[in-house]
């Protein structure tokens, strides 16, 4: 099968495709992903400009980067008590307690930037709601 932009628009993906976009978002450069799938280079380029293989592209990079951070969010117990005891141990040299509590902090105020930035968000979309504005 040909795989031009209008039979990906008309049917969907090629096998080929979702094959590219499974190699990228692992990790692979375009070059490597399009010689295990079997397409030449050129082809590759040419699909990343169609615009359905670009939103497959983004919403399978989106998927793989939320379980990399359920991945993270399950290592943050671990990671918040480890922080405490190099804060508090009496045996931690005073660089290591310095070094956790910076790191501490960092995280703590990127955290509250975060929350912030939602929240002016969630505002911000209310108010364009109200006056009929959808974003």
């Amino acid at each position: 099968m040909r795989d031009n932009a209008r039979d990906t628009e008309e049917k969907g993906l090629t096998t080929k495709q979702e094959k590219l976009i499974l190699e990228l978002v692992s990790g692979k450069s375009i070059r490597d992903a399009s010689k295990i799938v079997g397409i030449n280079e050129g082809t590759a380029y040419k699909w990343l400009k169609q615009p359905l293989f670009q939103e497959e592209y983004r919403i399978a990079k989106k998927i793989a980067y939320d379980e990399k951070l359920d991945t993270l969010r399950a290592g943050i117990n671990i990671a918040i008590k480890t922080l405490l005891q190099c804060m508090t141990s009496e045996t931690v040299p005073d660089a290591v307690k310095v070094r956790a509590a910076l790191g501490w902090l960092s995280h703590s105020l990127n955290v509250h930037q975060a929350d912030e930035l939602a929240r002016m968000h969630a505002e911000i979309l209310r108010r364009l709601d109200e006056i009929g504005i959808k974003p």
